[in-house]
């Protein structure tokens, strides 16, 4: 009913969700992409280095690979640590993001004990919360990792990643990456 009124509109950021949306009765559909801060994401090459020496422990012949997202299963951190195991060790992973919830926070230990399990201690930096300056860590780094298991409503990491120049390697999400993600354009 307070969708069908005629000063209410849907705005949906996705081709995902403008699918779910036209489920239900509405008077009123806009769909459009969400938008990012052009004034702090933007391409930034000349201070890589300066923000990879800021932010992190990790040198100029090192390749880093950024995740920054709440530590949820679904969002897939463990399997980063994993591949990292099939990756020289001059490439290092930086994962970030909040554990407020009891499972985010089992979530988070589970990330910890992995990561000392495989030894990767010295190879893998943890951002621990909410991390306001992602487009500080995405100029330190050379891509960004968008591993989420499920459907995901926009995934605008993936577009502030690729403003800042950094490409995104992530599975297919139905309705999502194929959208955004063109394999050899701005990822993989």
């Amino acid at each position: 009913e307070f969708f069908l009124r005629k000063n209410t509109s849907l705005i949906s950021i996705s081709p995902w969700l403008t699918k779910i949306c036209k489920k239900y009765k509405y008077n009123s559909l806009w769909s459009r992409p969400n938008p990012i801060d052009e004034k702090k994401y933007f391409l930034n090459f000349k201070k890589k280095f300066f923000f990879r020496k800021k932010l992190t422990s990790f040198t100029k012949k090192d390749k880093i690979i950024l995740f920054i997202a709440s530590f949820m299963p679904q969002k897939n951190h463990r399997f980063l640590i994993n591949v990292l195991k099939f990756l020289p060790d001059n490439y290092k992973l930086i994962l970030g993001g909040p554990h407020q919830s009891k499972s985010e926070q089992r979530e988070f230990k589970k990330i910890l004990n992995l990561i000392k399990k495989k030894k990767f201690k010295k190879r893998v930096q943890i951002i621990d919360g909410f991390v306001s300056n992602f487009n500080e860590y995405l100029w330190a780094s050379d891509v960004m990792a968008f591993p989420v298991s499920k459907d995901e409503g926009f995934g605008t990491p993936v577009v502030e990643s690729q403003a800042c120049g950094v490409p995104v390697v992530s599975n297919k999400i139905k309705n999502l990456t194929e959208h955004y993600i063109i394999n050899g354009q701005g990822g993989y």
